[in-house]
């Protein structure tokens, strides 16, 4: 919110976000430009610093939403569920020339389903949590490279001391010394990508399914190249549009541990049974077949 003097009053009248947009996008001629410049985003950022990061990214469904509308274009919109192979999904579709008609909107890890407008359509991944909890793990140890170079934070670098493994944070999660089991959950909260759930994207299975008719895709990880083909064709992407390869995949080297012991599978099947309802709901999306998009 920002303060304006209202005309022969004197007074300080508060004028919000909204306004402003609504504002900038009477101006035809520079719409993009405007609701970026007159929006105040840019010392909206300035004022809040670390907040930016969170409050910025979950309104820009909308911006992209209304930009869609203003300019006739059909609005699908990309969730980033973390460890599900969003990046290569994004990249992938990034390099692609783009249908006419159709504006493909890319989010970060911060945007959930309920942040995209219900006329929109939507696409993301999902995996089974394990496999989720296994490939975050690891990618901490190895601080997300070779894609990206995230310094370990001093709480994750003790947690990553106190359990080296998966399986030992996975048998730690509901070990019978108190202690451990405290240590372990205060792990799981403090390593990125590792303790996250399903509901953190896309709330609960009713939210889930009352957007069924505007899920374009709920595709998997297990079938990412599969699904990336299913995309394409309901997109109306060209076939030599193609999921990246080598290190810009970002995939984990197979010398790190991913084997798991019988107890840490239970017990990561107990700590992530709230996923349950949502994959089996969303392998009932994933079984729905959707029109092409025209080009």
């Amino acid at each position: 919110m920002t303060e304006c003097k209202t005309p022969g009053t004197g007074r300080r009248r508060r004028t919000s976000l909204g306004q402003k947009l609504r504002r900038a996008i009477s101006d035809p001629r520079s719409v993009g430009r405007a609701i970026y410049r007159r929006a105040g985003i840019r010392r909206l950022a300035l004022r809040t610093r670390g907040r930016w990061r969170s409050w910025y990214p979950r309104r820009r469904p909308r911006v992209a939403s209304l930009m869609g509308r203003l300019l006739r274009e059909r609005v699908v919109h990309v969730l980033h569920i973390r460890k599900t192979g969003g990046t290569a999904i994004k990249d992938a579709l990034a390099a692609c020339p783009k249908p006419s008609g159709v504006r493909i909107v890319f989010h970060g890890h911060f945007v959930r389903l309920a942040d995209i407008p219900p006329r929109d359509e939507v696409v993301f991944f999902v995996r089974d949590p394990i496999t989720r909890f296994v490939s975050g793990f690891n990618g901490r140890l190895r601080e997300g490279r070779p894609r990206y170079d995230v310094p370990l934070s001093a709480s994750e670098r003790k947690a990553l001391t106190r359990f080296p493994t998966p399986d030992d944070l996975a048998l730690g999660l509901y070990a019978d010394d108190p202690s451990t089991r405290h240590q372990a959950h205060e792990a799981m909260r403090e390593l990125r990508n590792v303790g996250t759930r399903l509901a953190d994207w896309l709330g609960d299975v009713e939210e889930l399914m009352a957007r069924r008719d505007t899920i374009l895709m709920a595709g998997w990880t297990d079938t990412l190249s599969e699904d990336f083909q299913r995309l394409k064709a309901l997109l109306g992407l060209s076939p030599e549009c193609r999921l990246p390869t080598g290190e810009s995949a970002h995939r984990a080297p197979e010398t790190q541990p991913r084997t798991l012991s019988d107890n840490a599978v239970a017990n990561l099947r107990r700590w992530f049974a709230d996923d349950e309802p949502l994959l089996a709901a969303c392998r009932e999306l994933a079984g729905r077949t959707h029109q092409p998009i025209a080009n």
